[in-house]
C-alpha cells in the first residue's frame, strides 16, 4: 500500500516536469500519428503553405543548405535568364504566383540575401557555402566591375570585331533581336557608356586595368576621335579646327 501511495505522489510531478521547457530552448514541434509522436527541430527561416505548396519566408535564409539549393540559388539562376545579369536590386522580392520562378521560393527577398553576399564578400566572411557556385553564374560582387566584365568590353570587342575599330558614336545602342551580338547585350547603350568614359572618367579602375586590351581594339578614352587623327598624323590641330571638328561630328574615339 505504501509503494502505491507514493508512486500516485510522484506521478504528477513527472508529468509537469515533462512540460517543462528550458528558458531560451527551441519549442519541438510535434507529428500525431496513430500509433507514435515523433519529434523535430522547426525551421526558423520559412514554412510550408500547403494552400499554393509555396513557402512563407520570416527571415534571411543564410547558412541555410537546404534552402539554398532549393529556394536561394534556382532564383538567382532563374533571374540571371529573365534580366541577363546578376545585379539583383536590394528591394527585389521573388513574385508571388508567377509560375516563371521557383515556387519554393515565392515571397523570398532575394535582393536583401544578394545585399548580404557582397557585404560578407566587401568584409571576407565565410557564406556557409562554396562560393564557386556564384562565381559560375557569375554573380555580381562588384557591380561597376561586373558592368565592365559582362557589358562594356564584350561589347567594345564586338564592336570592334564588326566594324574595325572602335570609335563608338555617342548615339549608339545595341539593336535588339540582332543574331550579331550577344543577347544579354542588346539594348544596351554603348555610346552612352562610352561617352562617360571619355568625358567623366567613368570606369578609371577598369581603363587602366585592361589597358592592353584596350588598345588591341584601338579604343581611344581620353580625346576625340580627331585629336587622336591629328597625334598619329604628328600634327597638332589649331584651336578653333578642333572646337568645330569636334562639334561637327560630335563624337569621341
Amino acid at each position: 500500500m505504501l509503494r502505491l501511495v507514493s508512486a500516485a505522489r510522484n506521478r504528477p510531478l513527472r508529468v509537469r516536469a515533462a512540460g517543462v521547457v528550458a528558458h531560451g530552448a527551441p519549442r519541438l514541434g510535434v507529428k500525431k500519428s496513430p500509433f507514435l509522436c515523433s519529434y523535430e527541430a522547426p525551421r526558423l527561416s520559412f514554412s510550408s503553405d500547403a494552400r499554393g505548396g509555396s513557402r512563407s519566408w520570416g527571415t534571411l535564409a543564410v547558412n541555410d543548405p537546404v534552402a539554398w539549393q532549393e529556394a536561394v540559388k534556382p532564383s538567382l539562376v532563374t533571374f540571371l535568364e529573365l534580366k541577363k545579369h546578376l545585379m539583383v536590386p536590394i528591394a527585389f522580392v521573388v513574385p508571388r504566383g508567377d509560375e516563371a520562378w521557383p515556387r519554393a521560393a515565392w515571397g523570398y527577398p532575394l535582393g536583401k540575401h544578394a545585399a548580404w553576399l557582397r557585404k560578407r564578400w566587401r568584409d571576407g566572411g565565410n557564406f556557409g557555402l562554396d562560393p564557386t557556385q556564384l562565381d559560375e553564374m557569375p554573380f555580381a560582387w562588384d557591380w561597376s566591375q561586373y558592368r565592365w566584365d559582362r557589358f562594356i568590353l564584350p561589347a567594345l570587342r564586338r564592336f570592334y570585331e564588326l566594324n574595325g575599330h572602335s570609335d563608338v558614336a555617342s548615339e549608339f545602342r545595341v539593336p535588339r533581336a540582332s543574331s550579331e551580338w550577344p543577347e544579354h547585350l542588346w539594348g544596351q547603350l554603348l555610346g552612352r557608356k562610352v561617352f562617360n568614359i571619355r568625358s567623366r572618367g567613368d570606369f578609371a579602375k577598369q581603363v587602366e586595368a585592361d589597358k592592353d586590351e584596350l588598345e588591341r581594339i584601338k579604343f581611344c578614352h581620353d580625346s576625340t576621335l580627331n585629336d587622336r587623327n591629328w597625334r598619329e598624323k604628328g600634327s597638332v590641330a589649331p584651336p578653333m579646327a578642333r572646337s568645330s571638328l569636334g562639334n561637327a561630328f560630335g563624337e569621341y574615339c
